[in-house]
């Protein structure tokens, strides 16, 4: 299983998470967000498809927390 971490859940990361999600061999283990944004804390399953899965969304500030935390094999990135 490839853990992913997703940073950015605007318009192109809404679609990546959702394509993450239809994989068999992936799972999205974090999201992340800018410091300042409203989807900070929130469910990423909300924000994309309006139901929970139980990834709440960080801010980037806390990145290496995160990281060392889930402990991701890939991130994507679209900052």
């Amino acid at each position: 299983m490839i853990k992913v971490c997703l940073i950015d859940i605007g318009k192109t990361g809404k679609e990546i998470a959702k394509m993450v999600f239809e994989q068999d061999g992936m799972k999205i283990v974090t999201a992340m967000c800018s410091p300042g944004s409203l989807k900070r804390h929130m469910d990423l399953g909300e924000v994309i498809e309006n139901k929970k899965n139980g990834i709440k969304i960080e801010g980037t500030n806390k990145l290496e927390e995160i990281i060392l935390r889930y402990r991701p094999d890939v991130v994507v990135d679209f900052f």
